[in-house]
């Protein structure tokens, strides 16, 4: 796998990227974290990785981070409707997320081969 050279614009407040060669880097998935937002509409629907439209009309977030070993590292909510068990649910719901997500790292650093 390769990556871009970036740099930061303060313009912008963003990160560009600029011409240049890729640097290549090894990525074997140790030490990563997923990271799901959960949108709540009026304690009904719970919608994980909702899109910005979906974003709009959610009442309540969640922001859960879960490490490779299933393990809450970072919980955030936003709201004052959400319940014990909404949150709970959505710890759940990333959990199983990050299983998936993790999955398909796998997957795609296996197939992928850097040279130096």
């Amino acid at each position: 796998m390769q990556l871009p050279p970036v740099q930061f614009n303060p313009d912008l407040e963003k990160g560009i990227v600029v011409d240049g060669m890729p640097t290549p880097i090894a990525f074997g998935g140790a030490g990563t974290f997923a990271c799901s937002f959960a949108g709540i509409d009026e304690g009904k629907y719970i919608l994980i990785d909702p899109d910005e439209e979906e974003e709009t009309l959610a009442t309540e977030s969640v922001c859960v981070v879960i490490d490779q070993e299933r393990r809450l590292r970072y919980l955030y909510k936003g709201g004052i409707g959400l319940s014990k068990e909404d949150i709970r649910r959505c710890v759940e719901l990333a959990g199983e997320r990050a299983g998936y997500l993790s999955f398909i790292l796998e997957q795609s650093a296996s197939k992928v081969q850097v040279s130096d």
